[in-house]
This record gives structure tokens, sequence and C-alpha cells, in this order.
């Protein structure tokens, strides 16, 4: 049975595509996993892209922008997704980071870092990235001065689809959410599933559970796990066989604010006797 209700927020937004042929025109193409080093001057922009192409086995993206600044609000940085692109014959034209407000994720002030250099991060998660979609992250200079800030960014793999019996890491910063999911491939006769994360090191709030999208807050058909609090905690919530529909059910996982966390994930079967003997069943 529901146990809890998920307050949280995210929206979805359109994903243009593209193929491998399309390049864009003025934007920096990311290799998963590998920073990219530059600069940017004061209300002057860089952009980047990462092409989720089937190739890339891309199911969710962390942007990661390091930048050598003191300042928490040094820069801004926004993600977008392809419809921020226009096609014009083969190439692409990037305009669409002039209207911020169209960004799917934004971080304009740093809570994570040192007298020497501040973090910015974006999510594109996994209910929203769409294979052979562009994604942008546009850094903004927002220090006045004649010296441009120097910063990395790289695009991070996420793992999203879970598999049944297996444990996955992840990590998720700054009150920013990150979103993995299981499939449903038949109707269950009897048991269920038991869903368990793990705080492993930092901070997180809670993790949210909710069939076929990801937190959207305010929904009743979510259930919530609990992690907030200091040192390790583990949470686990229960769906019975009857819960249970043919279908994906995500489960999503709340950072802290000005913190970093680390934690596993994990989906497990559960027979009639195991669910039974749960003490929330």
């Amino acid at each position: 049975m529901w146990a809890t209700v998920l307050v949280a927020a995210a929206a979805a937004t359109a994903v243009a595509a593209a193929s491998d042929d399309q390049i864009p025109i003025n934007a920096t193409a990311l290799t998963p996993g590998v920073a990219v080093s530059s600069s940017v001057g004061y209300n002057a922009w860089q952009d980047f892209y990462v092409h989720a192409s089937a190739a890339s086995g891309l199911e969710a993206i962390e942007f990661v922008v390091e930048a050598e600044t003191e300042n928490p609000a040094g820069l801004s940085v926004y993600v977008f997704d392809g419809s921020a692109v226009t096609v014009k014959g083969t190439a692409l034209s990037y305009s669409g980071r002039w209207a911020t407000s169209s960004a799917i994720d934004a971080d304009s002030l740093s809570r994570i870092g040192n007298v020497t250099h501040r973090q910015y991060f974006g999510y594109v998660g996994a209910c929203y990235l769409v294979t052979g979609g562009l994604y942008f992250v546009s850094v903004h200079g927002a220090t006045p001065g004649d010296e441009p800030v120097p910063f990395t960014v790289t695009a991070r793999p996420v793992v999203a689809k879970l598999q049944l019996g297996a444990t996955a890491n992840g990590h998720v910063c700054d009150g920013k959410y990150v979103h993995h999911y299981w499939e449903e491939t038949a109707v269950r006769s009897g048991g269920g599933v038991s869903v368990s994360v793990a705080k492993t090191s930092g901070g997180l709030e809670a993790f949210y559970l909710r069939p076929l999208r990801c937190a959207v807050a305010g929904a009743a058909d979510q259930k919530m796990g609990e992690l907030f609090g200091h040192g390790l905690s583990t949470s686990s919530v229960a769906l019975s066989a009857g819960d249970l529909n043919v279908g994906k059910y995500y489960i999503s996982v709340r950072g802290s604010a000005e913190l970093c966390g680390e934690y596993t994930v994990s989906v497990r079967n559960l027979n009639q006797a195991e669910f039974m003997a749960l003490p929330s069943a």
C-alpha cells in the first residue's frame, strides 16, 4: 500500500532529435565523462552540447561546471534541450540560450566550493532524455571585471535503468534530483517488490517512488523514503503485487542543499511470505 506523498518539482519539455551528421555550428561538443576547459568573460556565453545518440547509451546526464572563482554567483549555468535548436540544412543553429526561462535546469548560485573554486550543477533526468536528442549547457559570465573566469565543464553519464535484484551506485548534489527506474514486464500473481536507498556519504533529503513518471509536486500516487539527517541512513518502501502494473516505476533521489550525497539504490523481488513479513505490509 502507498505510504506517503511526494513533494517535489519537475517539468517535461520537448526534445528535438538529430542525426550524427548534424553538427551545432556554435557550440562545443562534449564527450561524456571528459572535462573540457574554457573561460568566459562578464556577460558573455560559452555553449556546449551532448548528442544522446543510440551509440552513446546515455540514459541521463549530470552537467558539472567547476569555476576558478571564489564568488558563489560568479557564473550562471543553464541546461536546454533540443527545442533550443533550429535546423539549417545539415547544420544546427543554437539560439535558445537567450530565453533562459526555457531552460530545463539552471544553477546561478554555487553552494558547493571553497575559496578558489565553485561548482554548479544541471541535470537531464531519465524521464526527459530522448535517444537522438541534443542537450546543451550554457555558461554565462556573471562577474564584472576584466579577467574571464576559467572553468571546466563535464557531462557525466547517469545510470538510470535498474535491474531487479541488482544494486546501482549514484550521487546527487545541491538539492537536485536524480531519477532511476525499473520496468515491470508482466502482471504479478503475488508478493511484490522492495525498493531501498542507502546513503553512503554526504547529504540526502529523501527518495520518492512513482509509477510511470518522475517526481511531480503534490502527486498522490507516490511513496516517500526519508534520508535526511546526520550520518548514514537507509530507507525502504514496498509495493505489493496488487500495487504493480506493467510499465516503468521511477525512483527519484533528492540531494541536500549545499551538499553532495552518495548512495546505493536497489529493487528486489519479494515472494508472498517475504512481503507479508514486512512491518508495513
